[in-house]
C-alpha cells in the first residue's frame, strides 16, 4: 500500500480525537504503534484511490496501452471508386423511381400476390391493407371495414409457404402479418391489428433476429485452435464504476453471451481507479476491441471533480487455461491520497509544538515496518452505523424495532 499525503493540506488541531470518537464507541481503539495519530480525508476525488489486482502468479494488473480496432483500409483504387459511384447513382435512381406512398407500393405487390393465390383474393386483401394503411389512418371505432382477411383454402403446403414468404418480404412486411389456421387457410392482418393474431408474440422480434444473426456470425467462425487455451484473459480498467456494472456493459457492447458471462476474481470499489483481471470463454481479442472505441469518447471527457464520468477500457490480452473465480487472487495493491490532514497540536513531552511533517513521517515509517491491523472499519456498520443493532434485532425476531 502506498499512501500519498497532500503536503499543502497538513494542519494542526487541538481536537483531533473527535475524528475517531465514533470508532472508539465501537471498540476500534487498538493500534500497532504508539506514535501520535492524525486525521485525514480519503477519496476526496475518486482518482485519489487506485487499486491494482495481483493474481495468483504475482502479476499486477495494469493497462499499459489502449488498443483500438484496426481501421478499415480506404479504397484508393480508381476502379473501385468508379464502381462505388455507379452503385450510388443506381441506388439514387431506384429511390427516385420507387413508389412513395403505401397505396402505390401495395398496388405493385398486388400483382405478385395474385400470381400466388388468384386475382380476386389478392385484390380484396390489398384493398383491406390500403384502407388501414391510409394517411391519416382511419379510427377502428369509426370504420366498418374488416380487421383481417381469410384467404381461400390452400391444400398445397408449398403454396402456403410461398404466400407466407411474400407477406414477410419487403413488399408487404411493413403493412401486414399472417398466420395459418387449422383449416389450411392463411389469415392476413393489417399491422394495426397484429395483436389479434392467435399466436401474437410467439415469433421472434426484429431485435431477437439481430441477436440470432450475431450468434450465427459467431458460429460461422473457424474452429477454436486445439493448442490455444480456452479463455481470453484481459485487464479491465475502470473509473468511478463498480465491477458488476462494468461487466454488464462489457458483455452488451462486446456482444458476449450473458450465459457465458465474464470471470473475475474480486469486486473493486466504485469510487476509484481500478485494474483487475477478467476471463471470457472462446472469445477473440478483435471481438472485444470495439468496446474501447465506444468508450474512448467518455474517457476523453473524464473529469474526477464532483461525480465524475464513469467508463472502462480493456487491454493486456493473453490466453489462460482456467476461468477466473471469486477469491482466485493473491491480493491488491493500493495507492491512496490523503487530503486535509489534521495533526493534534498538543505539546509533546519536550514542551515543543507537534510538527505535522514529523508526525506523518513517523507514521509512514511505522506503517512500512509494522504494517497495520486489518480490522473491519466503520463502513461495515452501514450509513447510519446501526447494522449491528439491526442484526441483533433480527436474531431476537424483534422486527418492529
Amino acid at each position: 500500500t502506498v499512501i500519498i499525503i497532500e503536503p499543502d493540506t497538513m494542519t494542526t488541531s487541538s481536537d483531533v480525537e473527535r475524528f475517531d470518537a465514533v470508532e472508539r464507541k465501537f471498540g476500534i481503539d487498538t493500534y500497532t504503534s504508539p506514535h501520535v495519530g492524525f486525521a485525514a480525508v480519503s477519496k476526496a476525488r475518486y482518482s485519489d484511490f487506485l487499486v491494482r489486482e495481483v493474481d495468483d502468479d504475482g502479476k499486477v494488473a495494469k493497462l499499459e496501452k489502449i488498443v483500438l480496432p484496426e481501421p478499415k483500409p480506404e479504397n484508393t483504387n480508381e476502379t473501385d471508386k468508379d464502381d462505388k459511384k455507379v452503385k450510388q447513382d443506381e441506388k439514387k435512381n431506384l429511390k427516385e423511381s420507387s413508389p412513395s406512398s403505401a397505396s402505390e407500393k401495395l398496388t405493385l405487390a398486388e400483382k405478385e400476390l395474385a400470381s400466388l393465390i388468384g386475382k380476386t383474393p389478392a385484390s380484396e386483401a390489398i384493398a383491406l391493407l390500403k384502407h388501414w394503411s391510409a394517411t391519416p389512418p382511419p379510427s377502428p371505432e369509426d370504420s366498418d371495414a374488416e380487421k383481417s382477411y381469410l384467404f381461400p383454402v390452400m391444400n398445397d403446403k408449398q403454396t402456403r409457404k410461398k404466400v407466407h414468404e411474400f407477406i414477410k418480404s419487403p413488399h408487404l412486411a411493413p403493412y401486414a402479418v399472417a398466420e395459418t389456421t387449422d383449416e389450411r387457410r392463411i389469415r392476413l392482418f393489417p399491422m394495426t391489428f397484429r395483436k389479434m393474431m392467435k399466436n401474437y408474440g410467439a415469433y421472434p422480434s426484429s431485435n431477437n433476429g439481430a441477436k440470432r444473426k450475431r450468434q450465427d456470425d459467431r458460429r460461422s467462425r473457424a474452429p477454436w485452435p486445439r493448442d490455444r487455451p480456452d479463455y481470453l484473459k484481459f485487464v479491465l480498467y475502470k473509473e468511478n464504476m463498480d465491477t458488476p456494472s462494468a461487466l454488464r456493459e462489457l458483455m452488451k457492447k462486446g456482444r458476449i453471451d450473458f450465459k457465458k458471462g465474464v470471470g473475475y476474481a474480486g469486486m473493486k470499489d466504485k469510487r476509484g481507479v481500478t485494474c483487475q483481471f477478467c476471463t471470457v470463454y472462446h472469445e477473440e481479442e478483435e471481438d472485444l476491441l470495439a468496446v474501447n472505441e465506444k468508450n474512448m469518447s467518455v474517457c476523453a471527457r473524464s473529469d474526477d471533480s464532483g461525480g465524475g464520468a464513469s467508463f472502462f477500457l480493456i487491454g493486456g490480452f493473453s490466453y489462460a487455461k482456467h476461468n477466473l473465480r471469486l477469491g482466485k487472487l493473491k491480493g491488491n495493491r493500493f495507492e491512496i491520497v490523503l487530503r486535509n490532514v489534521t495533526v493534534d497540536s498538543k505539546d509533546n513531552d519536550s514542551g515543543a509544538k507537534t510538527c505535522p511533517k514529523d508526525v506523518i513521517t513517523t507514521a509512514a515509517q511505522s506503517l512500512e515496518k509494522l504494517g497495520f491491523i486489518n480490522y473491519f472499519g466503520m463502513q461495515r456498520f452501514g450509513k447510519f452505523h446501526d447494522t449491528h443493532e439491526v442484526g441483533s434485532a433480527i436474531i431476537r425476531s424483534n422486527f418492529e424495532s
